[in-house]
């Protein structure tokens, strides 16, 4: 299974979001959009990770996601991959302007 370490986004950055797509889909409708429900900050892709294993792998995200202390993030940028000729995701960038991540 693909698993990755992500953050939920609070419900009016996901409204944003929401919008931008749909001003995007009329500009390229080849694209699979992902439900903005869906929609979430990735901060580490895991890769492949075996079923037996993911229970391990959540308890260890959870107890370090406990240490962490609120923090803030800016949007900054945004992209396309593999390219802009072919989208297949389409990505927005954050920085933390926190110093916590």
């Amino acid at each position: 299974m693909r698993v990755f370490i992500a953050i939920e986004l609070e419900s009016s950055i996901k409204e944003k979001i929401a919008r931008i797509q749909t001003r995007l889909r009329v500009i390229q409708d080849k694209i699979k959009w992902v439900e903005s429900s869906s929609v979430h900050l990735t901060l580490k892709f895991l890769g492949e990770i075996e079923e037996e294993k993911l229970e391990k792998v959540h308890q260890i995200t959870r107890e370090l996601g406990e240490r962490v202390s609120p923090f803030k993030i800016e949007v900054k940028g945004m992209g396309v991959f593999p390219g802009f000729s072919s989208p297949r995701v389409i990505w927005i960038g954050a920085r933390d302007t926190s110093g916590e991540l």
